[in-house]
C-alpha cells in the first residue's frame, strides 16, 4: 500500500452531500477576494492545476476543465444547421465561450456574466479560457442575465446556459418563466444546452429541470458526461428546441484535433443514459 504523503498546509473543501465531497492541498492561495457579487478564489493544486472556486464551489480547473466545456458545447453545435448567433450565459472564465468560437460560420457571441471581475481573475490566472474574449465576434454584457432574456431584443440560433448551480440567486435560471423568456429570444430553428448538475447528488434537481423544460419546448434531450471535479463525477446536460424534433446531427467538428473529450463517435454514446437516470425521466 502506498504510504501516506505529507499534506501541504492549506486546504480548501467543497462538500457534495453530508460527508462526502472533494478536498484540494495546496499551499499556493494565488487570489482571494471577494467581488461585489461573491467570493472568488483561486488556488494551486498538484492534480488539477489552478482551481477557480465562487462563493465554496469549484467551478473549473486547469487539468479537467475540457469535459465539461466540451461537453456542455459541442452537442447543441453539432446539432444547429448554422449557428450564426449564439447566447452565452455565464461562463466568465471563457472556456464556453472558446469552444463555440472553434465553428467558423459563428458571427456573433454575446455572453451575458453578471460579475466582471470573474472575466479579469480569468485573464490573469486562466489565460489558455479567456484568451478567447480578445476575439472581434464576442460582445460582453456585464449585467444580470435573468433580465437581459426578459429585455433584450436580439435572437439568437443556440443558447447556452452555463450559470452557476441553482442554489441561491442562480435559482431563477432554472424555472418555467425564466425559459418562458428566453424561448422568446430564440429563432424559429434553435437549440439550447443547460448544464444540469450531478447525476449522483442532484437527481431531484435534474428531474425538477427536465419537466420544466418540457412544459416549455416540445424537444428536449438530456445525456451526460465526466467531470472529475464536480460532484459525482458524472455530470447531466440537456438540448431543448422549439421545434418537434432536434436538427440532424452535422458531424462536422472543426478543429477536431484540438479537442481532448468531445468527438463525432462519442457524440450518440452521450445520449445513452444510465438506466436508474432514464427511469426517472421517463416516470417525470
Amino acid at each position: 500500500m502506498e504510504e501516506r504523503q505529507e499534506l501541504p498546509p492549506l486546504s480548501f473543501q467543497e462538500l457534495h452531500g453530508v460527508d462526502s465531497g472533494i478536498v484540494f492541498h495546496t499551499s499556493n492561495i494565488l487570489y482571494h477576494a471577494r467581488s461585489e457579487i461573491q467570493d472568488i478564489l483561486v488556488i494551486q493544486t498538484r492534480d488539477y492545476g489552478r482551481v477557480l472556486v465562487l462563493d465554496r464551489l469549484v467551478m473549473t480547473t486547469e487539468r479537467d476543465e475540457f469535459y465539461y466545456h466540451e461537453a456542455l458545447v459541442h452537442p447543441v453545435m453539432q446539432h444547429h444547421p448554422a449557428p450564426h448567433r449564439v447566447l452565452i450565459l455565464g461562463g466568465g472564465d471563457g472556456g464556453t465561450l472558446r469552444e463555440v468560437l472553434r465553428y467558423p460560420e459563428v458571427e456573433q457571441v454575446t455572453l451575458v456574466e453578471i460579475d466582471e471581475k470573474v472575466i479579469e481573475v480569468a485573464h490573469e490566472f486562466f489565460p489558455e479560457l479567456a484568451r478567447s474574449f480578445r476575439d472581434p465576434r464576442v460582445d460582453v454584457r456585464i449585467e444580470d442575465a435573468y433580465a437581459f432574456v426578459q429585455h433584450a431584443e436580439e435572437r439568437f440560433d443556440v443558447a447556452i446556459l452555463d450559470t452557476s448551480d441553482p442554489v441561491g440567486p442562480a435559482q431563477v435560471f432554472y424555472t418555467k418563466d425564466f425559459f418562458l423568456a428566453l424561448r422568446e429570444r430564440l429563432e424559429p430553428v434553435s437549440v439550447i444546452s443547460v448544464q444540469a448538475e450531478s447525476v449522483h447528488f442532484h437527481r431531484k434537481r435534474i428531474v425538477d429541470l427536465y419537466r420544466i423544460l418540457k412544459e416549455v419546448f416540445p424537444t428536449v434531450r438530456p445525456y451526460t458526461a465526466p467531470v472529475p471535479s464536480y460532484p459525482g463525477g458524472t455530470w447531466c446536460f440537456m438540448l431543448a428546441s422549439p421545434q418537434p424534433s432536434l436538427p440532424a446531427f452535422r458531424k462536422e467538428v472543426p478543429e477536431a484535433h484540438d479537442l481532448q473529450f468531445y468527438h463525432e463517435g462519442l457524440h450518440t454514446a452521450l445520449f445513452q443514459l444510465p438506466a436508474f437516470l432514464k427511469r426517472l425521466l421517463e416516470q417525470a
